[in-house]
């Protein structure tokens, strides 16, 4: 830590030692200054580029030597090395799960689609299915109705049969043979409603 302050400290003065000349060139002119701040300092770097170039490459090996006696550059050299094997890793499983689930879903698709097929068929089936039954349901309605106009015809032909039992002159057991059997077919008729 205390070398990290001294080496900081170093950096302060040496860019403290550049600054002075320039300011002292500035004075020495005595011109006054129209321009800005940015203006200034564009002229500074333009004209202290090779030293300020020459201090920050000092600087940067003054900060390598600092790290690689430290260790940290060993040890950050070894996390990078350890970051791309573990990225390397990464990739390559990566790479597996996803050939891996891409075959597995082919084979899925493989083994339904006989399935789907059969699904469809079957769907089609039944909408003919349904389409027939709808069919059979309007000719039973249909069926329904003309056989309750027959039995409502027979009903009236019964009665009328009856009243006209009733008026001719018969031998009286042919007369109840025939009440029998007119009111059996009156109550078949009355079931069948």
């Amino acid at each position: 830590m205390k070398k990290i302050i001294t080496l900081t400290l170093v950096f302060l003065i040496l860019f403290s030692l550049l600054l002075l000349p320039a300011h002292a060139a500035e004075e020495v002119v005595g011109e006054p200054e129209a321009g800005t701040f940015t203006q200034t300092l564009s002229a500074f770097f333009s004209e202290n580029a090779d030293t300020l170039l020459g201090v920050l490459t000092l600087i940067g090996s003054l900060l390598v030597a600092f790290f690689y006696k430290t260790g940290l550059l060993p040890l950050l050299r070894s996390g990078l090395s350890a970051l791309g094997e573990l990225l390397g890793k990464s990739r390559e499983l990566t790479e597996s799960f996803t050939k891996e689930a891409s075959e597995r879903l082919s084979r899925m698709e493989e083994a339904t689609a006989p399935v789907l097929a059969s699904l469809k068929a079957g769907e089609a089936s039944l909408s003919t299915l349904e389409q027939r039954l709808a069919g059979l349901e309007a000719e039973l309605a249909k069926s329904e109705k003309e056989r309750r106009a027959t039995a409502e015809v027979l009903r009236t032909e019964t009665e009328l049969f009856y009243e006209m039992l009733a008026s001719v002159n018969l031998p009286e057991a042919q007369k109840e043979s025939m009440t029998e059997s007119y009111y059996r077919l009156k109550k078949f008729l009355e079931a069948e409603g």
